[in-house]
C-alpha cells in the first residue's frame, strides 16, 4: 500500500500493524487482519506466513517486519534476532506498557494518529521499567488470556487514564540486569559467563538468586509483585555478572545466614526456594549453567548422603561431614566433635556461632575422630581434647 507507512523507534511489529490499519484502512489491527485474511494468531505467535503476507501490504522486505518481532523456532523456544529462549521470557498474555511513552504518541499526533505505539522490548519478562522516562512499566492481563487474539486497546488514546497512571508513578532506573538484557538483544556481548548460555536462563537465574539474597531463602516467590522482582533483579545481577566466583559468593552469604538461624538443616533449608526451583528441574524448564555451579557448592559446602538425588545427579560420595554426620557415624556428642574440629583447624565457616552445620572435608574429619576414638576411651575424649588444647597454649605463650 502506499505510502509507505515506517515503524517507529522500537516499536513491535503487531503495534506497527495496528498504526497502518488505522492509517490506511481506518480499522483496528484486529479487523485488518480479517480483511487481508491473516489469522490473528499468526501474527501474535510471529509465524513466518504472517511476515510473508504482511511484506507484500507493507512494501518491505521480510526481514524488516522480522526485526520486530518474536518467532517460534521449535516447541516451546522462540527467537528474536540471534537470541533463542524459552517462551516463559516472552509476556504474551499481558499488555504492558510506559504510560509516558503512550502519552508522548498521542500528543504528538504521529502520522495524524492519536495512538500509543507497543514497544518490542516491552514484551521480555525482564524488561520492567523505561528506560526513557525512568518509570515503571504497567502489566495487566489481557482480556483474553489464551493468547489467541490481538488486544490493542492499551494503545488507545485514553488520556485521563494515562496522565493518572503516571502521577501515580514512581521514578526508578532500569536495573541492571534490565540493561544487559537489552544491550543482549540489540547484539551486544556484556559478560561472558552469562553470554555463554541463553539469554532467558542467564536472566531467570540472576532473578532467583536475587530474591533469595533480598527476600530470604523461604521468601514466598509466588507472591513477589513486579517492583521485588525488579529489586532482585537489581541485587542478583551484582553477583552473576561476576561469573561463577561471583555466584559462588551469594551462596556463601545464603550458607553463612542459614548457619546462624534455627532454619531447617540440609540443603534444603539452607538454600530455600532456590534448592527448590533448581532441584525442580526435570529438562521442561531448563536453568542452564546455574545448576552446576550451585551443585557443586552444595557438595563442597553441605552435608549430602551418598544416594540422594541432586538436581537430577545421584550424589556417589559425600565430599563433607556436618559435625551432626560425624557426631552419629562415630557415636558421640556433637560438642565433643565439634570441639575436636575446631581445635584441629578443619572446621568450615563461622566461629561465631555454636552451629551444628558447619562442615569438615570427609577423609580429613574422620581420620582425626578415628584416631581419637581409637587412642582415647569415648568417655574421656572431651578432657582429652581439652588437655592437649591447654598444652598447646601453654606452649605458645612460653
Amino acid at each position: 500500500m502506499k505510502p509507505l507507512f515506517p515503524p517507529l523507534r522500537d516499536e513491535s511489529l503487531l503495534s506497527w500493524v495496528n498504526r497502518f490499519a488505522l492509517f490506511h484502512c481506518g480499522v483496528s489491527a484486529e479487523e485488518f487482519c480479517r480483511v487481508i485474511g491473516l489469522p490473528q494468531q499468526e501474527l501474535i505467535i510471529g509465524r513466518q506466513h504472517a511476515f510473508s503476507k504482511l511484506a507484500v501490504v507493507f512494501g518491505v522486505p521480510v526481514e524488516q517486519l522480522r526485526a520486530r518481532s518474536h518467532y517460534p523456532v521449535s516447541s516451546r523456544v522462540y527467537g528474536y534476532r540471534s537470541e533463542n529462549f524459552f517462551q516463559e521470557f516472552l509476556l504474551r498474555n499481558r499488555q504492558t506498557f510506559c504510560p509516558a511513552c503512550l502519552l508522548s504518541d498521542i500528543e504528538t499526533n504521529r502520522d495524524g494518529l492519536r495512538v500509543g505505539a507497543a514497544r518490542i522490548n516491552w514484551t521480555f519478562s525482564p524488561v520492567r521499567t523505561c528506560r526513557y522516562h525512568n518509570v515503571p512499566l504497567v502489566r495487566a492481563r489481557k482480556v483474553t488470556s489464551n493468547g489467541s487474539k490481538i488486544d490493542t486497546s492499551y494503545l488507545k488514546p485514553d488520556i485521563p487514564k494515562l496522565e493518572d497512571i503516571l502521577a501515580h508513578s514512581k521514578t526508578r532506573r532500569p536495573s541492571e540486569l534490565q540493561g544487559y538484557v537489552e544491550k543482549r538483544l540489540d547484539g551486544h556481548k556484556v559478560s561472558s559467563w552469562m553470554d555463554s548460555q541463553p539469554i532467558d536462563l542467564a536472566s531467570r537465574s540472576t532473578e532467583m538468586l536475587g530474591a533469595c539474597l533480598e527476600f530470604g531463602a523461604h521468601a514466598a516467590l509466588s507472591k513477589l509483585n513486579e517492583d521485588n522482582w525488579d529489586q532482585a533483579a537489581k541485587v542478583g545481577y551484582e553477583f552473576t555478572s561476576k561469573g561463577e566466583e561471583g555466584i559462588r559468593e551469594a551462596l556463601r552469604y545464603l550458607l553463612s545466614n542459614s548457619e546462624r538461624s534455627q532454619s531447617q538443616s540440609g540443603p534444603q533449608g539452607t538454600f530455600g526456594g532456590l534448592f527448590h526451583w533448581a532441584q525442580a528441574d526435570r529438562g521442561v524448564k531448563h536453568i542452564g549453567p546455574f545448576k552446576e555451579v550451585f551443585r557443586e557448592f552444595i557438595l563442597d559446602n553441605v552435608r549430602v548422603e551418598p544416594g540422594t538425588l541432586l538436581f537430577g545427579s545421584v550424589v556417589d560420595q559425600a565430599r563433607v561431614h556436618s559435625v551432626a554426620s560425624l557426631a552419629r557415624k562415630y557415636a558421640l556428642h556433637p560438642k565433643t566433635v565439634r570441639s575436636a574440629l575446631t581445635k584441629s583447624g578443619l572446621l568450615r565457616g563461622s566461629n561465631e556461632h555454636d552451629s551444628m552445620r558447619q562442615t569438615a572435608r570427609v577423609q580429613q574429619s574422620e581420620k582425626l575422630i578415628k584416631k581419637l576414638v581409637q587412642a582415647v576411651p569415648v568417655s574421656k575424649i572431651p578432657d582429652y581434647i581439652e588437655c592437649t588444647s591447654a598444652r598447646g597454649r601453654r606452649r605458645s605463650t612460653c
